[in-house]
């Protein structure tokens, strides 16, 4: 957009005597290589030779003019924005920059002096000195370091305004010595770099220890408080309280008041301090003096000589309060009668709970997405299987539930092995008509195209043949089924096992889920 004088995309929309400007498809504050398109300052309207300063740009759609609009109105019509010349924004930047520079700090920094290591540094309002970097980084300025007086003696000849920083002058402190001239030993005084020594701190030495020698600020714990030594001292002992001072030794800090202690269930024969506790008829007493053979009173009475109710007996409650249960549990378990006691429980997962209330028992959910086949075991338990399904598979296809009396190892596959009769209403998006019939088939039916329904299976465990009944709902893209089909698996031998079968392809998607009654 360097040579560029206007702008004008998109259209442009503004009313006579209105300062605001409506865009339509503009960007006007679309960046583009970190610039828009127009600026404030811009002029507005030399398509009409009415240019107007624009005050300002308030979206890519919108700008408010400094003036009314004189006219003509224009509704979505083209527009021109005459684009400020790069030579007048860069005059006007450089006189706000001059204004901003008028305030003396220019002269100030083109007097100055500037050697190597110098940084410029303002001393006051429009005024510039400079200062090293080192002093700045480094704070105390020296030309060599000692560790002591002797070590700033070798320097005693060294030129005026050499520097000495001393580690240790006699006392503890730091100092630095700066020559006052050429003259030996003409040292200025010291400028301390660190403070006095401060007091020597205490030493804790734990329990006091007779045979233990203690110097001045030890510490010792005896007799429950804290002791300070006075002076250097051993085998004489601090003093026993109320006495807080005594030639060797200061009270530092006071022992707290006693507390008590547990000494469980009341013994005849034990001995008691005073704030000892003890369990008597169940309640809580503290003695309130030594005393051996002395007990507790019997409530009400709440005290005696040597003892005070601290807590009494709570009410007793009116079970027995000795069930037992399991280590522990998982969370949602049952928890129900272990054994014949009635102090006893146990646990009992979902599945074991539906079992031992005795009705219908989840066994499993087999998803048929993708499969042809499935197969449950392990069912000479139930009597009764329940399936409820619902299911897709190509057209031409159908689901099957076929028997096995060898828990798997074979299964009743054979048209003869399973005969049924079905009743159907069947829709055909206009009318619905009936079907009954019987024949054979090799497995229960349990439905075919896009299909969900209900199947019970009786005599399942049972030495004679397993009755079945199924209800279901089918639908093609043509029509809609309601079958209620009856099934016979004549063979007179228990089952234990069964197969979800399909007829040609796996199913598109399905869940047969699998409950069953024990008997």
């Amino acid at each position: 957009m360097a040579n560029t004088t206007w702008y004008g995309d998109g259209t442009a929309t503004v009313a006579v005597g209105s300062r605001t400007v409506t865009g339509t498809d503009t960007g006007w504050l679309t960046e583009v290589a970190g610039l828009t398109p127009i600026k404030v300052g811009d002029k507005y309207g030399i398509h009409v030779g009415r240019p107007i300063v624009i005050e300002q740009i308030i979206s890519d759609t919108e700008l408010l003019l400094a003036d009314d609009w004189p006219g003509p109105a224009q509704t979505d019509a083209p527009y021109k924005v005459e684009l400020t010349s790069p030579t007048i924004a860069a005059v006007e930047a450089m006189r706000r920059l001059l204004a901003s520079l008028s305030n003396g700090n220019l002269d100030s920094l083109s007097e100055i002096t500037v050697g190597t290591d110098d940084i410029p540094i303002g001393i006051g309002p429009g005024v510039f000195g400079t200062i090293n970097k080192f002093t700045l980084k480094d704070g105390v300025q020296f030309d060599v370091a000692v560790p002591n007086m002797a070590g700033r003696a070798a320097y005693n000849g060294a030129a005026a305004g050499f520097r000495v920083l001393v580690a240790d002058i006699g006392d503890g402190r730091s100092a630095l010595y700066i020559k006052n001239s050429a003259t030996s030993g003409d040292w200025s005084v010291p400028y301390y770099i660190t403070g006095p020594v401060g007091p020597a701190g205490v030493n804790q030495r734990g329990n006091y220890s007779a045979g233990t020698a203690y110097a001045i600020r030890d510490i010792v714990q005896y007799g429950g408080s804290t002791w300070i030594a006075k002076v250097a001292t051993t085998g004489n002992a601090p003093p026993t309280l109320p006495t807080t001072e005594n030639t060797q030794w200061l009270l530092f800090a006071r022992s707290g008041t006693a507390g008590v202690v547990d000494r469980g269930a009341y013994s005849a024969g034990a001995a008691y301090a005073t704030n000892d506790i003890a369990l008597d008829n169940g309640s809580t007493w503290i003695a309130i003096q030594p005393t051996t053979g002395n007990a507790p009173p019997v409530l009400p009475v709440e005290s005696n000589a040597y003892w005070r109710l601290l807590a009494r007996k709570g009410t007793d409650g009116t079970g027995t309060g000795d069930v037992t249960g399991a280590a522990s549990a998982v969370d949602g378990q049952f928890a129900v009668a272990n054994g014949t006691t009635g102090k006893s429980i146990k646990f009992l997962t979902p599945a074991q709970a539906s079992q031992a209330l005795g009705g219908w028992e989840p066994i499993g959910l087999i998803n048929m997405a993708g499969l042809t086949t499935a197969v449950i075991t392990n069912l000479s338990a139930f009597s009764r299987l329940r399936c409820t399904s619902s299911f897709s598979v190509p057209s031409g296809t159908y689901l099957t539930i076929q028997v096995s009396t060898d828990n798997g190892v074979t299964f009743l596959s054979a048209v003869s092995d399973y005969e049924f009769t079905l009743d159907d209403a069947i829709y055909n998006g206009s009318t619905t008509t009936s079907s009954v019939s019987s024949a054979q088939f090799p497995g229960i039916f349990v439905g075919d195209i896009t299909c969900a329904g209900t199947t019970e299976i009786f005599n399942f465990n049972k030495a004679r043949p397993a009755l079945s009944i199924g209800q279901f709902v089918s639908r093609s893209p043509t029509s809609r089924v309601n079958r209620t089909i009856g099934t016979t698996t004549a063979a007179s031998v228990a089952r234990n096992a069964l197969r979800i079968q399909s007829s040609v392809a796996a199913a598109t998607y399905g869940e047969l889920f699998f409950e069953g009654v024990r008997g």
